[in-house]
């Protein structure tokens, strides 16, 4: 495997991007100088015998200059991508926006010099060809136009994950459960869900769109659940253990339109998968059903709440996927390895399949129209809104996304200022330090725990538009509710935490 992952990801890969940020600035900017250069020449000869048109024709030595700013932009966004590991297909397509955009501008650059130089000199003489000259300026400007454009495009290729398709593709080969020769269905079931289970994937799938991207909140939210009740029983019981530290990995794959999230927590037996992904267990559940199907419960109001109540989480998914499959292995010593697969049409096929490893892999084949979920830029930031907190490493992608600790939940204690005025930036995205900070703590009549921080300014009071409540309310740290109006009074709010 590492040999795979050598192959696809070599050393010296971030070398070609390197050198795509290294061809747009040196080629741009010769272009770019030669053009000044040689306009320049012919601009002072012609302010000899007309310095009263200098001014005016000094066009072709700006119009030259701009070019050198084109490479200095694509080898900013282009250095901004860079990393240590990274694919070999990514280095190229980076490579290629520099040289795109470099020798495009160089070009440019080369063409508004030679012209300049003759056109002010021809103008000195004649100055009706001022026009014509500006003519041939635009057009030749445009070459260095059509370069960066075409940069940006290439750049926007690499950044946006298409690169690491490839690397995902190996990752998913280490992934949890793949879904290999070897682990196909030994012996398949069909089963029909409850009647309340369909109706409650109705409402999920259909009444929720306009909050579709909370089901990675949802899945993750499971996940953490799962590694922690491993955590938990591991202590009594030795047998339970995990082969890997445990961490949360999510997997985006355009091509195949999937995205996978996957954690080495407790698993589930076959029993429990049809306990808690084939039936509603919860009382409450069927209750809250009962009610939607009497009418005494608005259905397109209270669907709003629906995601995250009486452990039906895992059935957001359907609201971006067509199908939803589950990889999962219990933790409890002997136990087998099976596959769940539902459309949430109202079945669901349960089979056994090859040993793997302990743990969860929940695998969505995503929507037509919902493909903007395939991003991997978006599906990072949903991570970073929702659960940037969860007390377990999150990769996306196999990079990292969760770097920031849930401050709130710390001792008062152990927080230092420095760790205060790191937190703080990171959650106001102000630049400067509170001005004062507040861990407040309460166990009665109901546990609240906070870190609440008072900035040094306030932005209404510089002409900025009206703040909303910048407290945002966590659930075992991860967010239900962000910019909260009712755990403050308004005029409070002002104030940063959470």
């Amino acid at each position: 495997m590492s040999q795979i992952v050598h192959d696809y990801c070599p050393v010296y890969s971030p070398f070609f991007g390197a050198m795509g940020c290294v061809a747009a600035t040196v080629f741009c900017s010769f272009g770019a100088a030669y053009g000044t250069a040689k306009s320049g020449v012919g601009l002072s000869a012609m302010g000899i015998l007309r310095p009263d048109l200098v001014i005016k024709n000094i066009v072709p030595v700006v119009m030259a200059g701009i070019i050198g700013i084109y490479g200095l932009v694509v080898a900013v966004l282009i250095s901004d991508n860079l990393k240590q590991k990274m694919a070999l297909y990514t280095g190229f397509v980076q490579l290629a926006a520099g040289l795109s955009v470099g020798l495009s501008g160089m070009a440019a650059g080369f063409a508004i010099g030679i012209v300049g130089d003759a056109g002010v000199r021809a103008t000195a003489q004649q100055p009706r060809l001022f026009v014509s000259m500006i003519l041939i300026f635009i057009f030749a400007e445009v070459l260095a136009l059509y370069g960066l454009i075409v940069g940006l495009i290439l750049n926007t290729k690499a950044a946006g994950g298409d690169g690491m398709n490839v690397k995902a593709a190996i990752n998913t080969q280490k992934f949890l459960y793949s879904t290999s020769d070897s682990q196909k269905p030994i012996k398949e079931n069909v089963f029909e869900f409850q009647a309340e289970t369909k109706k409650l994937l109705q409402i999920v799938a259909h009444s929720l769109y306009s909050q579709r991207e909370v089901f990675i909140r949802e899945l993750i939210s499971n996940a953490s659940d799962a590694m922690e009740k491993l955590r938990y029983l591991s202590l009594t019981d030795t047998s339970l253990h995990s082969q890997n530290s445990p961490q949360i990995d999510i997997f985006v794959d355009k091509d195949n339109k999937t995205i996978s999230i996957q954690d080495n927590g407790i698993g589930m037996t076959e029993k429990e998968l049809i306990e808690n992904l084939g039936t509603i267990a919860r009382s409450g559940s069927k209750k809250y059903i009962e009610s939607l199907n009497s009418g005494e419960t608005n259905s397109s109001e209270a669907a709003k709440n629906i995601v995250g109540q009486f452990g039906v989480g895992f059935y957001s998914g359907f609201m971006v996927g067509d199908s939803i499959e589950v990889f999962t292995r219990s933790a409890i010593e002997g136990s087998k390895a099976y596959h769940w697969k539902s459309d949430g049409l109202g079945y669901y096929s349960l089979s056994e399949i090859d040993d793997s490893p302990v743990g969860t892999k929940i695998v969505i084949n995503v929507k037509e129209d919902a493909t903007e979920y395939l991003d991997l830029n978006k599906i990072q930031e949903i991570v970073k809104k929702y659960s940037n907190f969860v007390g377990f490493p999150i990769n996306v992608n196999s990079e990292k996304v969760n770097t920031v600790d849930a401050m709130w939940l710390k001792d008062k204690n152990s927080i230092t200022e420095q760790d205060h005025e790191q937190f703080f930036k990171f959650i106001s995205k102000d630049y400067d330090s509170p001005m004062f900070s507040l861990v407040y703590r309460t166990d009665a009549p109901i546990s609240i725990k906070s870190i609440l921080y008072i900035p040094k300014y306030n932005p209404e009071n510089m002409g900025f538009e009206r703040l909303k409540p910048s407290v945002s309310l966590y659930s075992r740290k991860v967010l239900i509710m962000p910019n909260a109006e009712k755990v403050l009074p308004e005029w409070l709010r002002f104030i940063k935490g959470k």
